[in-house]
């Protein structure tokens, strides 16, 4: 069976309308067969009460399909981290970062910043996702999304970058 390469870098801020990235479509009887993925985030603010927050809070992030059009929303990685309908919308990646601090403030108002923690593990994985017999008009959609924990202060904006490559058999 013929195979690609799909990759896709991409930028999320959490100020954006969507904190998701489409990455692609499967047809009917197309298959991931494996991903590598990377991604960071990091946050610049004030003060220590912000700081404080922010390292004992978490950005959550993943790779995941859905079957639809592409007008559905992909599964949120904080509040539906469960597989949706297995075996063929599930998540491929999943995982939690907690931030640390890369410069402190010497007083209360002064500026500070931190990045994400680097993986626990590296970013592969055998996908195997086939995509099912579907309706027409209907894919095998694939996501990367991202949140923040609940008690991110939302007055601190956080930026991730990363990419997802994915190896389709077609």
């Amino acid at each position: 069976m013929a195979t690609e390469w799909f990759r896709t870098p991409f930028e999320i801020t959490s100020t954006d309308s969507d904190l998701h990235v489409p990455l692609g479509q499967l047809s009917t009887g197309q298959a991931i067969r494996r991903i590598h993925y990377g991604w960071t985030a990091n946050a610049v603010g004030n003060g220590y009460d912000d700081l404080f927050s922010v390292v004992n809070e978490q950005i959550l992030a993943g790779v995941v399909t859905t079957i639809g059009d592409t007008s559905e929303f992909p599964p949120d990685p904080l509040f539906q981290p469960e597989n949706q309908a297995p075996p063929a919308q599930r998540w491929l990646a999943w995982e939690a970062r907690a931030m640390w601090i890369t410069a402190f403030p010497q007083v209360d108002s002064g500026a500070w910043s931190c990045t994400t923690v680097a993986p626990a593990e590296p970013g592969s994985g055998e996908g195997q996702v086939l995509a099912p017999t579907m309706p027409v008009g209907e894919f095998l959609n694939v996501w990367f999304i991202c949140q923040s924990g609940q008690s991110w202060p939302f007055q601190v904006p956080w930026y991730l970058t990363g990419y997802v490559s994915m190896l389709v058999e077609l």
